[in-house]
């Protein structure tokens, strides 16, 4: 199909399935609420599990389940080192379905646990709007990096232990997600960032000499990188430290500008929820590690565990207004989502995205 198609099919898509959530988890009619809920999530599912050839790494997972059929259990365990909760998923996949069942089963795997994100840990915000946003910015994006996308919504939902204070289900969590994509590791130091505003008299050191670590790490990020690519577990990450500079990094500076929006409504936000202080830090290190994304488009992948919490704090921003400029804020969220998504996937080309194709 064409080029422009493809962009009407995927907003289309979305903007019915954040419609549903919306209404599913907001009105009282419970039994439609379960159809609804049902129909929001099954949409994106099916938009993912019936593609063809659409994103960059299709045909690269396509060889990887070919060779899950015919490798046996042991052999596919060892070349995947840390990486063995994917490499189940392939070998499961292999057997029972095809490539349509194992592009939908990620894609269910990616899109659970931010149902329950929406559902059960952020009330000042609209669902809708947030659940737009996601699709918009994040899900397209699993249509090429499929594995990552699986670890980075299984850390967005595991934020809830870093806010309950509760350390070890942290560490299990980010273990999990480790288990679809070793990157899930940069999240871990994540859990010291958070310092709750009743408890502390003196400036959120942790947090300061956090940012100034990770400033350090982006600056020598192929220095450290040809040092951990010789443990054979991330030995992958080698390719992470070559030059290319093909996409020219342009969505940067859409990401500092929402980064700048987000400060600017800063005291706002916090007084809806204190835990917003915590993800407007995240925001500030995903422009941090954005800086990578003028050398190598493959290391600022890491900060998208840092900057799916902006699906929060955009949705909440009209809860700030009233009125008319409330509907004039959504509106504005809205436009965000669409323009962020024509820009990345459709000027820029961004993980041959588009056109979709299905057969």
């Amino acid at each position: 199909m064409s080029d422009f198609t493809s962009v009407i099919i995927y907003l289309i898509t979305y903007s019915v399935s954040a419609y549903f959530l919306h209404k599913g988890l907001s009105d009282d009619d419970h039994k439609n609420n379960k159809i609804l809920i049902f129909l929001a999530l099954i949409l994106p599912i099916l938009l993912a599990a019936f593609r063809y050839r659409v994103g960059t790494d299709f045909v690269s997972y396509m060889n990887r389940l070919e060779q899950s059929r015919t490798a046996s259990l042991s052999d596919i365990l060892n070349e995947s080192y840390l990486e063995v909760g994917f490499t189940l998923i392939e070998r499961f996949s292999s057997f029972i379905g095809d490539r349509n069942f194992f592009f939908g089963f990620n894609a269910f795997l990616t899109i659970l646990p931010i149902y329950f994100i929406f559902k059960n840990q952020y009330k000042k915000m609209n669902i809708g709007i947030a659940y737009f946003l996601y699709l918009t910015l994040f899900f397209t994006i699993s249509f090429n990096i499929v594995r990552q996308m699986i670890a980075v919504s299984i850390i967005f939902w595991g934020f809830k232990f870093i806010f309950q204070k509760k350390m070890m289900e942290y560490i299990i969590v980010v273990l999990i997600a480790i288990l679809f994509h070793s990157s899930a590791i940069v999240a871990l130091p994540v859990y010291f960032f958070w310092v709750r505003k009743e408890e502390v008299k003196t400036p959120p050191y942790r947090a300061i000499i956090g940012i100034l670590i990770i400033s350090l790490s982006v600056i020598s990020f192929q220095l450290l990188l040809n040092l951990l690519s010789q443990l054979p577990a991330f030995s992958h990450f080698y390719a992470y430290t070559i030059r290319d500079t093909r996409g020219q990094n342009r969505d940067f500076f859409l990401k500092l500008a929402v980064l700048v929006f987000l400060f600017i409504q800063r005291k706002y936000l916090i007084k809806l929820d204190k835990r917003y202080e915590f993800l407007l830090l995240l925001q500030f290190i995903t422009v941090i590690i954005g800086f990578t994304g003028f050398i190598t488009p493959f290391v600022k992948r890491s900060a998208l565990y840092f900057n799916i919490g902006q699906t929060i704090l955009m949705s909440s921003i009209p809860l700030i207004y009233k009125n008319n400029d409330k509907l004039l804020i959504k509106f504005l969220i809205i436009l965000y989502g669409i323009i962020y998504f024509i820009l990345v996937f459709f000027i820029l080309r961004q993980g041959n995205i588009i056109p979709y194709r299905i057969r």
